[in-house]
């Protein structure tokens, strides 16, 4: 099954991202004030996998529709699900719109944005995020 390799795939990259986490850096200026991309995505996020290391998300953004202001507040990896344009806004209001091509990944380190699907379609996206705390050997 197709999901089931992209999972095992952001899992695996995320597990590379807990090693790496402390060389990477940290959080941006200002993004304490944020929440949690599951206190404002409404329907548009669903909780795939969960431990206490890594979460991953399924984002379906609605053409047209938002996700507010929001923080990752560790390291985190993004793959497309398919093409689609999306904006991001920073919190000092700065914006750009990436056209996001079907199976493009990213990695990002902690941030605070916004999001709009301002493409033609809807867009999926899996986001694997690596849980602040550090993994030791007891906990993987």
């Amino acid at each position: 099954m197709r999901s089931a390799g992209l999972f095992r795939m952001c899992v695996a990259t995320t597990a590379l991202m807990i090693l790496w986490a402390p060389i990477l850096g940290g959080q941006e200026k200002g993004q304490e004030r944020a929440q949690d991309l599951l206190q404002v995505c409404g329907k548009n996020c669903t909780v795939q996998f969960e431990n206490i290391d890594v979460r991953v998300i399924e984002v379906v953004m609605k053409k047209g529709s938002k996700l507010t202001m929001h923080i990752h507040r560790c390291p985190f990896l993004w793959l497309a699900r398919g093409p689609g344009e999306v904006k991001v806004t920073s919190p000092d209001g700065t914006s750009e719109t990436l056209a996001v091509k079907a199976n493009q990944a990213q990695f990002s380190n902690a941030v605070t944005h916004a999001m709009e699907n301002v493409g033609s379609t809807d867009w999926r996206s899996v986001v694997a995020e690596q849980k602040c705390a550090p993994a030791t050997p007891e906990r993987r």
